[in-house]
């Protein structure tokens, strides 16, 4: 008889006598020992399975297991922390895992463990004895943070908003102090400081020249009224006047006057003595006035709103100007700040104008006859068209503007009176 080996046969030799060794081969079964041919094999169950006994007969699924409970033997599920584990996951193969050991790792455990999660440890210390001392979690801690980032956040934001809006003001109080005293009338000290300041000017930028002569030509041309043949009789002094076509006599020997003189600081010094020897300061004031942002003159406005009482207003003037700062359309126009009527100087010439007027609505001066147009234009001109005032040059000591006098002159024209009458400007 021939000898077979076991191990082929699937026998195993146990305490000298034969038998049948256990065979892992039904579903879901797999060999965890291959035994040998003193031994048995030890079979053992898939991931997901397990024997229902020891006999291991059979592997039967496994049932899940929530938090905290992990798969045990023969599918049981068993409570990890009384093992001092923990499961934090719910599934059909999740055994118990060790928890941490924080203490080991020279760290304070913060939180401890309930089964369904692992121990929670803090930041190394160099004694873990002092872990005995009460802790604050780590989910306070985090949120003691983010709250302190949120707080410097909106103070942050408030600060910034702030000052943003203080920059603001200072800008709009700026702009509204420019613009209140912007035409506000200084006083004559100031006027005259302005006007050495013009001239002063005019002799670095030639271009303030010509912008001063061209506004000096719009507000004589506006205000120069009674004195329109004194003022040319005192630029014409020097010059004989030309034939001119312009429009208007005024406007007519002041372009031709530029022209002569030219546009330079001797010219504009010129024009200013000549309103003066007319008594017309006003309008060299008027005119100094209207430029003084071109050259830069700023006058004391805190001496000025002293003078003028402005300390009683204080809180008046704080409440337009944070009006005018941030709601511009919205600011009411205070009474004070209403357009002030001009008010013009007033000359010894204008007194005896005065005078000569009420005589008239008196009645005091005889009625003269009534004189026509064509009359009237002939005695102002001497020319067919309108043109500049005609110098006298008989006269050596004073070359005047020869005027037409009346009350029964030699050559005077039909009662006209040169004291109640005014220039007449001839049209074609």
């Amino acid at each position: 008889m021939d000898c077979v080996s076991a191990e082929h046969a699937h026998i195993r030799v146990l305490d000298s006598a034969w038998g049948v060794g256990r065979v892992c081969l039904k579903p879901h079964m797999r060999y965890k020992d291959p035994g040998s041919t003193t031994k048995d094999a030890d079979c053992e169950c898939v991931e997901g399975f397990h024997f229902e006994n020891e006999d291991q007969r059979a592997c039967v699924p496994n049932r899940p297991c929530g938090k905290g409970y992990g798969q045990g033997s023969y599918g049981v599920c068993v409570k990890c922390i009384d093992q001092h584990m923990y499961s934090d996951t719910n599934d059909k193969t999740q055994k118990c895992k060790p928890l941490t050991n924080c203490e080991k790792q020279s760290r304070c455990t913060i939180t401890k463990s309930n089964g369904t999660f692992d121990n929670i440890c803090g930041p190394k210390v160099a004694d873990v004895k002092s872990c005995d001392d009460p802790q604050p979690p780590a989910s306070q801690a985090s949120s003691d943070i983010r709250t302190y980032i949120i707080a410097g956040g909106v103070v942050g934001s408030i600060l910034l908003i702030v000052f943003i809006l203080l920059i603001i003001f200072i800008v709009r109080r700026y702009s509204y102090q420019r613009r209140k005293y912007a035409q506000k009338p200084l006083s004559p000290d100031q006027l005259e400081e302005l006007k050495q300041k013009i001239l002063k000017e005019c002799e670095r930028e030639s271009a303030l020249c010509k912008k001063v002569l061209s506004k000096s030509v719009f507000v004589v041309e506006e205000r120069i009224e009674r004195q329109i043949w004194t003022l040319a009789q005192e630029m014409y002094r020097s010059h004989p006047v030309q034939e001119s076509q312009h429009k208007y006599a005024v406007n007519g020997y002041l372009q031709e006057w530029k022209s002569w003189r030219g546009e330079n600081k001797e010219a504009v010094a010129e024009l200013f003595r000549c309103l003066r020897q007319c008594k017309r300061d006003d309008i060299v004031y008027e005119i100094c006035n209207g430029l003084r942002h071109d050259v830069g003159y700023e006058a004391d406005l805190e001496a000025q709103l002293e003078e003028e009482g402005a300390c009683n207003k204080a809180k008046h003037n704080l409440m337009d100007e944070l009006m005018y700062a941030f709601c511009p359309c919205a600011q009411k126009k205070s009474g004070d700040e209403k357009p002030r009527p001009k008010t013009k100087i007033a000359t010894p010439e204008k007194e005896k104008d005065k005078e000569a007027a009420a005589k008239l609505l008196d009645g005091t001066p005889p009625r003269d006859p009534d004189v026509t147009p064509h009359d009237a234009g002939a005695i102002y001109r001497s020319r067919a068209s309108p043109s500049a005032p005609v110098i006298d040059d008989c006269n050596a000591n004073n070359q005047g503007v020869v005027f037409v006098s009346g009350g029964g002159g030699a050559g005077a024209g039909p009662g006209v009176h040169r004291q109640y009458s005014q220039p007449v400007q001839a049209t074609s």
